[in-house]
């Protein structure tokens, strides 16, 4: 994310803020990087789906899957847009050295991570396991649509963050002081 903002505010103001050594660099580190978080989260998802037999979770998964879109969309989602798909990006060093390309890449992992919060997050609420406080032993079924208060309030966080970002890039010392300026 950091990479990104850093791109684009370059863009917005018409400056190099970091040179393009040190983006491809970061770019590729970012890519290497997300390749190491796709073994991982691969590993995982054999470890709970295969090599592993807990009734609870078992039971779960299988209501999440007979019910709702979330594992498998989300999963999906999460490992071919916002994982294969940008570290082929980040990982060519033609495709790379494109800003937009590498911006798409970089968006695209925001998004894959968010996704896979989302899943984790309405997964739960979907389908709590046996042992989750307040279950009973009941799995429960049920669809969720984000009221307008959460919407607002995910959109009023948002907002926050990037007035804090633009705050910071005018009044520290991000850019360097142009010689003209000062006479």
């Amino acid at each position: 994310m950091t990479l990104l903002l850093t791109i684009l505010v370059g863009k917005l103001n018409r400056r190099q803020i970091i040179s393009r050594e040190l983006q491809y660099d970061i770019s590729r580190f970012a890519g290497y990087a997300l390749l190491a978080y796709l073994y991982l989260k691969i590993w995982d998802w054999a470890a709970t789906s295969y090599y592993s037999s807990s009734p609870g979770a078992t039971e779960a998964l299988a209501l999440l899957q007979s019910t709702t879109p979330y594992t498998r969309t989300f999963w999906w989602i999460e490992i071919i847009l916002g994982g294969i798909v940008p570290s082929l990006i980040l990982l060519n060093a033609d495709l790379r050295k494109n800003d937009r390309y590498t911006m798409l890449a970089l968006g695209a992992i925001i998004a894959g991570v968010t996704v896979n919060r989302w899943n984790v997050t309405l997964s739960g609420l979907i389908a709590p396991p046996r042992w989750s406080p307040g279950v009973l032993g009941n799995l429960i079924s049920a669809s969720y649509i984000p009221s307008w208060n959460e919407i607002i309030v995910s959109v009023g966080i948002i907002a926050y963050a990037l007035l804090a970002f633009s705050i910071g890039v005018r009044y520290l010392p991000i850019f360097p002081k142009d010689d003209k300026a000062a006479d």
